[in-house]
């Protein structure tokens, strides 16, 4: 995203790859020893967590060894129907889904190569399959950063998620460009 503070100011979180399954469960197994309560799936750089193969694995492990917030940051692009229940059925506490505005141009403009219309719709599937499976869980954050543009626009916002997610919210803005 062109505003976001990781294009701005980058980390050198070095090379970019998946963590493997099997050093993803030790730190689990040791976090589990030492009372750890909630892990957030996302890279070094906040990256999309559902183009993991292993997510749901890496979920339904953490939740196996006692992990009460079980939790991720995406875009939504890829939260296909199949996805969603995968991560659904591995027991996934919440999501929040980063989405600009509630019109296709300003969206369209700030998530670079995402398209509006599918997005919202794979966000209404998400929670449709979750009523389906007759679950509470994941609870379904929609939230977005508070651009200048979008500012005069939350009430705006807020009216058009709040029918559709359980919660919706609104970060902050802080220019990083200087």
């Amino acid at each position: 995203c062109p505003f976001c503070a990781m294009r701005q100011k980058p980390i050198d979180c070095g090379p970019q790859s998946f963590m493997p399954l099997e050093t993803f469960k030790k730190i689990i197994d040791e976090g589990a020893i030492y009372g750890l309560c909630a892990i957030k799936l996302n890279s070094c750089e906040r990256g999309e967590p559902l183009l993991n193969k292993e997510l749901p694995r890496m979920i339904a492990y953490a939740k196996e060894k006692g992990i009460m917030d079980v939790y991720f940051n995406t875009n939504a692009a890829l939260l296909t129907p199949e996805i969603s229940k995968k991560i659904i059925e591995a027991g996934l506490d919440r999501i929040s889904i980063s989405f600009e505005g509630t019109e296709l141009g300003f969206y369209e403009k700030s998530r670079v190569g995402a398209s509006f219309d599918k997005v919202v719709k794979n966000i209404k599937d998400f929670i449709q399959i979750r009523k389906e499976m007759e679950v509470k869980k994941p609870l379904v954050r929609v939230q977005t950063v508070a651009l200048p543009e979008l500012a005069p626009k939350l009430n705006e916002y807020k009216e058009f998620w709040e029918k559709i997610a359980d919660e919706v919210s609104f970060i902050d803005f802080k220019d990083y460009s200087n």
